[in-house]
């Protein structure tokens, strides 16, 4: 039996033609996105796959994050706060070393 998602659901994916919604697993080794739901319900091969050990970060944004893959960028679009958190929360779990929230290293500079 495969395992369970650390977390799924619907996300946008900022394309070049514009934002694209697709169906996105976080697992405790990797990230894979399904054109749909029912394509992940049914057992279908995902569409893409992140190892997270590829992630060099992830950097939170108001309306989403993005994941950063050496020179390459995945803008994640989340248009709900709740799931917003709710998905930075499971990412932290997994990789915690490499969540950033946005301004965090900002914030740091100008207390000084």
């Amino acid at each position: 039996m495969a395992p369970e998602p650390v977390i799924k659901g619907v996300l946008g994916v900022q394309k070049k033609k514009g934002l694209e919604q697709r169906f996105f697993t976080l697992y405790d080794d990797h990230l894979a996105y399904y054109r749909s739901e029912e394509e992940f319900q049914n057992g279908e091969e995902h569409r893409g796959r992140v190892g997270l050990e590829d992630m060099t970060a992830v950097r939170v944004q108001e309306d989403g994050f993005a994941l950063v893959l050496g020179e390459q960028e995945l803008k994640v679009v989340v248009n709900d706060e709740e799931i917003r958190k709710a998905w930075v929360k499971q990412l932290q779990k997994v990789i915690p070393d490499k969540v950033k929230e946005e301004g965090e290293e900002s914030e740091e500079e100008e207390e000084e």
